[in-house]
């Protein structure tokens, strides 16, 4: 019976993540008047990224780990956070490849078949296919990387899984690109750049992640787990960007 409500509250939050939580915030990151297509896909992605890596990693960490101290017993930290990596790697393609929302579009259009009193631009509405989130991409693929490197010193075969629905959702991506979506907007390359930069947090994550297990369960700390956790805060918070531009100015 643990099982199964463990795997209910894995989908609940996996529904919750990708469809009332990403609305939400398309809708704030709407009301914020960006100035370009880039920073709005930025300023969604980073929201709907912790906001995910929160629900999915922290939220039962806190919960199972620091306040009940809950690793191997029923619904314990290791049995959620598995059936986590799981889901993680798999549904979140399956989704993208069912798509509701393409579902919705295709059951309107049979609904509204011969139907005369039309304008041509509400047709054009209609006949249209989804529109591709860059975002929500890269949202998804950081929010995998942060809970993997988090997790990866307790549950160590999380990487496989995470690396095999790595490639499943670059799979199904790819088909949904060519195939099942449209696109209006470009964004810049330095979107890219700042999304890259993100992923730097890993670097505290996983020496962060170790240094709380192995204080819940061997009772001990690391010398070399807080070594890398202080050079991982240095590097996150050091401007290097600005100081390698800095050291390497050239003038004309």
């Amino acid at each position: 019976m643990g099982v199964v409500l463990g795997y209910i509250i894995v989908i609940l939050i996996n529904l919750f993540n990708k469809f009332i939580f990403a609305t939400l915030f398309h809708k704030i990151t709407h009301h914020e008047k960006h100035i370009s297509v880039s920073t709005s896909t930025y300023s969604f992605a980073l929201k709907y990224t912790l906001c995910m890596f929160f629900t999915t990693a922290l939220m039962t960490l806190l919960v199972e780990a620091i306040i009940a101290n809950n690793y191997t017993g029923s619904l314990g930290l290791i049995e959620e956070e598995t059936s986590m990596f799981i889901f993680n790697a798999y549904f979140t393609p399956l989704v993208w490849l069912i798509n509701p929302y393409n579902m919705v579009a295709w059951i309107k259009r049979k609904l509204y078949y011969g139907n005369h009193y039309y304008t041509q631009q509400e047709a054009n509405h209609l006949m249209e296919l989804p529109e591709y989130s860059m975002g929500k991409r890269y949202a998804e693929i950081i929010k995998t990387v942060w809970f993997t490197f988090l997790y990866i010193e307790l549950i160590p075969f999380g990487a496989i899984y995470s690396f095999s629905g790595l490639i499943l959702y670059y799979l199904v991506d790819k088909y949904i690109l060519l195939y099942r979506c449209s696109i209006k907007d470009s964004v810049s390359s330095k979107l890219s750049r700042t999304m890259v930069t993100v992923l730097d947090s890993t670097l505290v994550l996983k020496p962060a992640g170790e240094l709380i297990f192995d204080s819940h369960l061997r009772h001990e700390l690391s010398i070399s787990s807080l070594v890398m956790l202080c050079i991982g805060v240095v590097y996150v918070l050091l401007p290097v960007n600005t100081i390698l531009e800095w050291a390497l100015h050239e003038k004309f």
